[in-house]
C-alpha cells in the first residue's frame, strides 16, 4: 500500500503510512503419544513440542523483524463407555494463536484518519487451555436420548486491542496488546423422548455460553462478562406416513456487563415461535408450510415490531422411483420480512437493520439420481431418525 499527500496538486510519498513486505511462516511439531486400550475405556497420554517462526522483512521501513515461538502441548483424551449407548468422552488439547504479521508490524494504517490501527511488535503467541467433556446416552427401546456438553477455554496472553480516543476529536488509535484471564465457558444439553399415550416427541436442546474479556480503553482496563442463553423447545408427532408437523419455540438472551461504566450494561431478548406441517396425499403429492413469529425486546434498541414470516409450497414427485419433483413454493406470503442482526463484543454493541427479498415465488426441479423406492418398503422417518444417536445425526 502506498500513501502520498497531495500538496499543491503535487503528490508527496508518506512512506511512514505506506506498507509493503514479505513475510515467510515456518511451522515444526513433534511429539509422542501413549495410549492404553481396555474393553470399558481408552485413554491416551501425548506431548507435543511446537516452533513457530515468522520472518518479514517491512521494506519501505528498511526493517526485518523475526519471532520464534516455542510451546509445550500435553494432551490427555479418556472415552468410557458404561455400557451400551451410555458413553463418556474427556479431552484436554492446548493450542496456540500466533500474532499476524499485520498485528505485529508498527506501520499504522490511516485508512480511516479517525480510526487508526498500529500493530505491535511486541506481541506474544495466544496460549489456549482447552477442555472438553461430552456425555451421551441413547436408550434404544425407549428412544430416549440425552447429549450434554462442556466446554471450557482459558487463554493466556489473549490478543486484545488497547485503544486511545482524543477528547477533542474523537480520533481512537488501536492497537493489540497481550491479556491475561480471557475465559470462555459453554454448556449445552441436548434431550429427546416420546410420549407414547399421545402419540408425540417431545424436544429440547439449550447452551449458555458465558465470555469474558479484557481491553484497555485510554489506559484503563475494562473487563467485560458477556452471558448468552439459548434454548428451544418443540413437539413433534411420531407417525409421520401422512402428516409430518412441529411446533416449538426458541429463545436467545444476551447479557452484557461492563467494569467501567456500567451505565452501559445490556440485556436483550429475541424470540421466535414457529411451526411446520408438511401433509403427504394422493400418494405422490405433498404440502408444506412453514410459520415464524420474530419479536425483539430489550432496552438498548429502538422498538421493532414483530415479524412473522409465512412460507408454503406444494409439490409434486414423477417418473419412475419418483426420482423427480416439482415445486412451487411462496415466499413471505405476509409480505413482512426484515433482515435483523444483533451483535455485542468486548466494547461495542451492534444492530443491523437489512433490507431483504420480500414476497416471492419460485417454481423448481430436482432429480435424485439414486430412486427413492416404494413406500411401502421404507421406514417411517420416525424409526429411521430415532435409530440414530444424537452424534450421528449431528454427523
Amino acid at each position: 500500500k502506498y500513501v502520498f499527500e497531495v500538496i499543491q496538486e503535487q503528490q508527496i510519498f508518506k512512506d511512514t503510512l505506506g506498507n509493503n513486505d514479505e513475510s515467510i511462516y515456518r511451522f515444526d511439531r513433534v511429539g509422542f503419544t501413549l495410549q492404553r486400550n481396555r474393553k470399558k475405556y481408552d485413554l491416551s497420554l501425548g506431548v507435543d513440542g511446537q516452533r513457530a517462526l515468522l520472518e518479514g522483512d517491512l521494506i519501505l521501513a528498511d526493517t526485518t523483524f523475526r519471532k520464534e515461538f516455542l510451546n509445550v502441548l500435553p494432551s490427555l483424551r479418556f472415552n468410557y463407555e458404561f455400557r451400551k449407548g451410555r458413553r463418556m468422552r474427556l479431552r484436554y488439547e492446548p493450542s496456540v494463536n500466533e500474532p499476524s504479521i499485520t498485528q505485529l508490524q508498527p506501520v499504522p494504517d490511516n485508512s480511516n484518519p479517525f480510526n487508526i490501527y498500529q500493530g505491535n511488535p511486541d506481541l506474544r503467541a495466544e496460549y489456549r487451555h482447552n477442555l472438553n467433556l461430552n456425555y451421551l446416552l441413547f436408550d434404544q427401546f425407549s428412544f430416549t436420548s440425552l447429549f450434554t456438553m462442556l466446554r471450557a477455554t482459558y487463554t493466556r496472553n489473549k490478543i486484545s486491542n488497547a485503544t486511545t480516543i482524543d477528547s477533542v476529536t474523537f480520533r481512537q488509535i488501536t492497537q493489540p496488546i497481550n491479556v491475561d484471564q480471557d475465559l470462555n465457558l459453554m454448556g449445552y444439553v441436548g434431550f429427546s423422548t416420546p410420549i407414547r399415550p399421545l402419540k408425540i416427541k417431545v424436544n429440547l436442546n439449550g447452551n449458555v455460553t458465558y465470555n469474558r474479556g479484557i481491553t484497555f480503553i485510554n489506559a484503563v482496563e475494562n473487563t467485560t462478562n458477556r452471558l448468552i442463553s439459548f434454548g428451544d423447545f418443540s413437539v413433534e408427532n411420531r407417525k409421520k406416513e401422512i402428516v409430518d408437523a412441529r411446533l416449538g419455540t426458541r429463545l436467545t438472551h444476551n447479557v452484557t456487563d461492563y467494569t467501567v461504566n456500567p451505565e452501559f450494561n445490556q440485556s436483550y431478548l429475541n424470540a421466535t415461535y414457529y411451526a411446520n406441517v408438511t401433509v403427504d396425499f394422493l400418494k405422490t403429492w405433498s404440502v408444506n408450510s412453514t410459520f415464524n413469529y420474530n419479536t425483539y425486546y430489550g432496552a438498548a434498541f429502538e422498538d421493532i415490531e414483530p415479524v412473522p414470516l409465512l412460507t408454503a409450497s406444494i409439490s409434486k414427485r414423477f417418473l419412475q422411483g419418483e426420482k423427480a419433483q416439482l415445486t412451487l413454493s411462496a415466499f413471505d406470503l405476509l409480505n413482512r420480512n426484515i433482515g435483523i442482526n444483533r451483535t455485542t463484543d468486548l466494547n461495542f454493541l451492534q444492530e443491523e437493520q437489512v433490507l431483504t427479498l420480500n414476497r416471492y415465488y419460485m417454481l423448481s426441479f430436482s432429480y435424485s439420481i439414486v430412486s427413492v423406492g416404494k413406500k411401502s418398503k421404507k421406514k417411517s422417518k420416525e424409526e429411521t431418525t430415532e435409530e440414530l444417536t444424537p452424534a450421528e445425526k449431528d454427523e
